[in-house]
């Protein structure tokens, strides 16, 4: 009872407890007092042998030259690289993964602008913050959610929305009409600003959503006649186009009952574009792959690099040289015509053969792009598609 308890407090799940003594014993952190139900004492004294001062931590990205009409620069504020194994929410600092999908963005910004874009597991932001800026004239949907996303989290990103000047519509009253205070001249110069963010910027909405339990955003988010035509559905329910041109997640897969919903979500995501749903309230919707799907070939029958540990979180840089390297074309494919899933993978305890015979056996195909030169071995990209 008191190790629920204790897991409750800290919003930590079972594998997570076990992972972090693991981590506090193999560097021996913890003391003759450390029982082995005392899970907060853990914590606490793996964060006291560590010595991290300041628990607060601000990352600077940039992206492109200076000079550069196009460049792109993002300050997100979180909580220290080094303490982000230990922390209650895996949310709150930025992983090396999602620098990779950043990067792989940018080098391939052309296929983004006036597209709509759905993140998973934001974390701080990072990767929905960049295709707000990319997708000019479209939609950008950042979420999280699940029980380890808690308020703080939530706050935490959306106070890195605005400090990046997300034009995010619910913060944004006089661009969606609801403003009444406004009127007059200044309401003129107000539906101007609006009429212009909406040429120049993405629009920008945050929601909270737990993989596997996503019925309700599909239906705001879908094309079908259940679709509400509320927020940042407006123009695009005019149009009758509903579902996204890309989701994206980075470094979201680290526990094995994780892997299943994720990849639920994604394919009824997918879906949407094709007016099908599945029936993923069943458990049984999402068989188990075979022992022949869990190692998967690729199409090109190219051999999946090896998938070393991670190194973990990123610590605060600038991805100028990788982003902007006189030897890497801003984009070197077309765009993918079909709606396509993102997913910027490293290895921590779930192989990427689980995660793509999983993939495999929800119907869906994938490829290494052969225009992206990942910075490890133990990270890489993966384009996932309907069959």
């Amino acid at each position: 009872m008191q190790q629920q308890a204790d897991e409750d407090e800290l919003g930590l799940s079972s594998a997570a407890l076990a992972a972090l003594k693991e981590f506090a014993l193999e560097n021996n952190m913890l003391g003759p007092e450390g029982g082995d139900d005392d899970v907060v004492d853990v914590r606490l004294q793996v964060q006291e042998r560590m010595d991290v001062k300041e628990r607060t931590h601000e990352f600077s990205f940039t992206f492109g030259d200076d000079g550069d009409d196009e460049q792109v620069c993002i300050a997100l504020a979180g909580v220290n690289p080094e303490l982000g194994q230990t922390l209650a929410s895996t949310g709150l600092t930025v992983w090396r993964a999602a620098q990779e999908m950043a990067r792989f963005m940018w080098e391939h910004r052309r296929w983004f602008a006036g597209k709509r874009v759905v993140e998973l597991g934001a974390g701080l932001g990072l990767c929905g913050v960049l295709a707000s800026k990319l997708c000019i004239g479209g939609t950008v949907v950042i979420t999280d959610g699940g029980e380890e996303f808690t308020d703080s989290a939530m706050d935490a990103l959306r106070a890195n929305l605005v400090k990046n000047s997300c034009n995010l519509l619910a913060q944004s009253p006089a661009r969606n009409g609801s403003n009444a205070a406004v009127g007059g001249r200044d309401a003129t110069a107000a539906a101007a600003a609006a009429a212009a963010a909406a040429e120049s910027e993405a629009r920008v909405a945050l929601e909270k959503l737990t993989w596997g339990e996503h019925e309700a955003f599909l239906g705001r988010n879908g094309g079908g006649s259940d679709r509400t035509t509320d927020g940042v559905n407006d123009g695009d329910h005019q149009e009758g186009r509903g579902g996204f041109d890309f989701v994206v997640a980075a470094d979201v897969i680290y526990e094995e009952e994780g892997v299943s919903p994720l990849l639920r979500t994604v394919v009824d995501i997918l879906r949407l574009r094709a007016g099908e749903r599945s029936d993923s309230k069943h458990p049984d919707h999402c068989p188990s792959p075979s022992p022949a799907a869990a190692a998967p070939k690729n199409e090109n029958e190219e051999q999946d690099p090896p998938q070393p540990e991670s190194p973990g979180p990123a610590p605060s840089s600038c991805l100028r040289r990788q982003a902007s390297s006189p030897s890497a074309p801003p984009c070197l494919s077309p765009a993918p015509t079909e709606s396509t899933f993102l997913l910027a993978f490293a290895r921590r305890n779930i192989s990427i053969e689980r995660v793509l015979g999983e993939a495999e056996s929800l119907g869906l195909a994938w490829r290494v792009p052969d225009d992206f030169e990942p910075a490890s071995a133990s990270e890489n990209i993966y384009l996932m598609s309907l069959r």
